[in-house]
């Protein structure tokens, strides 16, 4: 799923302390079981999780990847701990 996002609303977050963005690399080296090229192909497979594009870049709301995940877990419920 693709988000559109103005220019100026991207650059207002990415310019706040509470930067809810992050790059693929960004989001790979904190998540190690996951690579920059799996989500490469899940973007141009238009599967994964979201995304927000602009120009050639991509960013991931981290939030939004946590729940893609849990989402794309099978059966039973899981504990969040924040």
């Amino acid at each position: 799923m693709q988000q559109t996002i103005s220019k100026k609303e991207l650059l207002d977050n990415l310019m706040s302390s509470s930067n809810p963005y992050i790059t693929p690399k960004k989001l790979c080296e904190k998540h190690n079981f996951l690579k920059t090229q799996t989500l490469a192909k899940m973007r141009s497979d238009k599967k994964g999780p979201p995304f927000v594009k602009f120009g050639t870049g991509v960013l991931y709301i981290e939030k939004n990847f946590h729940k893609w995940l849990l989402d794309s877990m099978e059966g039973g419920d899981y504990k969040i701990i924040e």
